[in-house]
Protein backbone atom coordinates (compact mmCIF):
# COMPACT_ATOMS: atom_id res chain seq x y z
CA UNK A 1 0.00 0.00 0.00
CA UNK A 2 1.36 3.52 -0.73
CA UNK A 3 -1.33 5.41 1.53
CA UNK A 4 -3.70 5.05 4.39
CA UNK A 5 -6.91 7.68 4.33
CA UNK A 6 -9.04 6.90 7.78
CA UNK A 7 -12.17 9.70 8.19
CA UNK A 8 -13.19 9.24 11.82
CA UNK A 9 -16.83 10.39 10.70
CA UNK A 10 -16.32 12.98 13.58
CA UNK A 11 -14.23 15.80 11.40
CA UNK A 12 -10.85 14.22 12.15
CA UNK A 13 -9.17 11.76 9.60
CA UNK A 14 -5.98 10.56 9.86
CA UNK A 15 -2.87 9.63 7.06
CA UNK A 16 -1.18 7.35 9.45
CA UNK A 17 -1.44 3.19 8.57
CA UNK A 18 -3.02 2.34 12.41
CA UNK A 19 -3.62 5.13 13.72
CA UNK A 20 -5.11 5.89 17.66
CA UNK A 21 -8.52 7.96 17.53
CA UNK A 22 -10.30 8.98 20.37
CA UNK A 23 -13.81 10.50 20.26
CA UNK A 24 -14.97 13.50 22.20
CA UNK A 25 -18.49 12.62 22.57
CA UNK A 26 -20.73 9.41 22.47
CA UNK A 27 -22.88 8.65 19.46
CA UNK A 28 -22.84 6.54 16.34
CA UNK A 29 -19.96 7.25 14.01
CA UNK A 30 -18.84 5.93 9.94
CA UNK A 31 -15.45 5.34 10.51
CA UNK A 32 -14.08 4.66 6.36
CA UNK A 33 -10.50 3.20 5.46
CA UNK A 34 -9.44 4.61 2.07
CA UNK A 35 -6.41 2.90 0.92
CA UNK A 36 -4.49 3.24 -2.76
CA UNK A 37 -1.76 1.05 -3.51
CA UNK A 38 1.47 1.07 -6.21
CA UNK A 39 -1.09 0.93 -9.43
CA UNK A 40 -3.10 3.65 -7.90
CA UNK A 41 -5.70 0.84 -7.29
CA UNK A 42 -8.16 2.58 -4.87
CA UNK A 43 -10.54 0.37 -1.94
CA UNK A 44 -12.83 1.92 0.45
CA UNK A 45 -14.39 0.23 3.42
CA UNK A 46 -16.47 1.21 6.15
CA UNK A 47 -18.02 0.71 9.28
CA UNK A 48 -20.28 1.69 11.96
CA UNK A 49 -19.28 2.03 15.54
CA UNK A 50 -21.01 3.09 18.63
CA UNK A 51 -19.18 5.16 21.58
CA UNK A 52 -20.83 4.36 24.52
CA UNK A 53 -21.84 7.98 26.36
CA UNK A 54 -20.49 6.38 30.15
CA UNK A 55 -17.13 4.36 29.79
CA UNK A 56 -17.06 1.72 32.85
CA UNK A 57 -13.90 -0.25 33.79
CA UNK A 58 -13.38 -2.37 37.08
CA UNK A 59 -11.58 -4.36 38.87
CA UNK A 60 -11.16 -6.90 41.93
CA UNK A 61 -9.51 -5.95 44.71
CA UNK A 62 -8.48 -8.89 47.45
CA UNK A 63 -11.28 -11.39 48.20
CA UNK A 64 -14.22 -9.66 48.23
CA UNK A 65 -14.06 -6.12 46.50
CA UNK A 66 -14.89 -4.57 43.56
CA UNK A 67 -13.80 -0.95 42.29
CA UNK A 68 -15.79 0.96 39.71
CA UNK A 69 -14.33 3.67 37.56
CA UNK A 70 -17.07 5.81 34.83
CA UNK A 71 -16.10 8.91 32.81
CA UNK A 72 -17.53 11.44 32.87
CA UNK A 73 -16.71 11.25 35.92
CA UNK A 74 -19.51 14.28 36.65
CA UNK A 75 -21.94 11.80 35.88
CA UNK A 76 -24.61 10.89 38.47
CA UNK A 77 -25.64 7.01 38.03
CA UNK A 78 -26.99 4.19 38.92
CA UNK A 79 -24.95 1.31 39.56
CA UNK A 80 -26.16 -2.21 38.28
CA UNK A 81 -25.02 -5.64 39.18
CA UNK A 82 -25.67 -9.03 38.33
CA UNK A 83 -24.35 -12.46 39.98
CA UNK A 84 -24.02 -15.76 38.08
CA UNK A 85 -25.73 -17.46 40.76
CA UNK A 86 -29.09 -14.97 40.63
CA UNK A 87 -29.19 -16.08 37.25
CA UNK A 88 -27.43 -13.20 35.95
CA UNK A 89 -30.73 -10.80 36.20
CA UNK A 90 -28.86 -6.97 37.60
CA UNK A 91 -30.27 -5.02 40.33
CA UNK A 92 -28.99 -1.75 40.78
CA UNK A 93 -26.97 -1.57 43.58
CA UNK A 94 -26.51 1.90 44.43
CA UNK A 95 -27.23 5.88 42.97
CA UNK A 96 -23.70 7.59 43.00
CA UNK A 97 -22.29 11.23 42.34
CA UNK A 98 -18.24 10.20 43.97
CA UNK A 99 -17.01 11.36 41.34
CA UNK A 100 -16.93 8.30 38.43
CA UNK A 101 -15.60 5.87 41.28
CA UNK A 102 -17.65 3.53 43.56
CA UNK A 103 -16.16 0.49 45.55
CA UNK A 104 -18.75 -2.77 45.72
CA UNK A 105 -18.20 -4.06 49.43
CA UNK A 106 -21.83 -5.83 49.56
CA UNK A 107 -20.56 -8.84 48.29
CA UNK A 108 -20.16 -11.10 51.24
CA UNK A 109 -17.32 -12.51 52.59
CA UNK A 110 -16.15 -15.28 49.77
CA UNK A 111 -18.09 -13.81 46.87
CA UNK A 112 -18.02 -17.17 44.14
CA UNK A 113 -19.19 -16.42 40.13
CA UNK A 114 -18.74 -13.98 37.33
CA UNK A 115 -19.98 -10.24 38.63
CA UNK A 116 -21.67 -8.23 35.74
CA UNK A 117 -21.83 -4.72 36.34
CA UNK A 118 -23.09 -2.07 34.04
CA UNK A 119 -24.05 2.19 35.08
CA UNK A 120 -26.81 4.25 33.88
CA UNK A 121 -27.11 7.85 33.56
CA UNK A 122 -29.30 8.37 36.55
CA UNK A 123 -32.77 7.86 35.58
CA UNK A 124 -32.54 6.97 32.17
CA UNK A 125 -31.31 3.44 30.86
CA UNK A 126 -30.92 4.38 27.62
CA UNK A 127 -27.42 6.20 28.30
CA UNK A 128 -25.67 3.14 29.90
CA UNK A 129 -22.49 2.12 29.95
CA UNK A 130 -20.26 -0.82 28.13
CA UNK A 131 -20.51 -4.36 30.90
CA UNK A 132 -17.61 -5.10 32.90
CA UNK A 133 -16.92 -8.50 34.16
CA UNK A 134 -15.56 -9.51 37.13
CA UNK A 135 -14.85 -13.38 38.11
CA UNK A 136 -14.29 -14.48 41.86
Amino acid sequence: MISWLWDFGDGWSSTQRSPDHTYGAAGPYTVTLTVVDNYSARSEISRDVTVPAIELTGKRQGRNKVLLDWTPASATVEIWRALSTDGLLPTPIAVSVDGGHYEDTGLGRKPKGLHSYFVCQAGNMDNCSNLVLISF
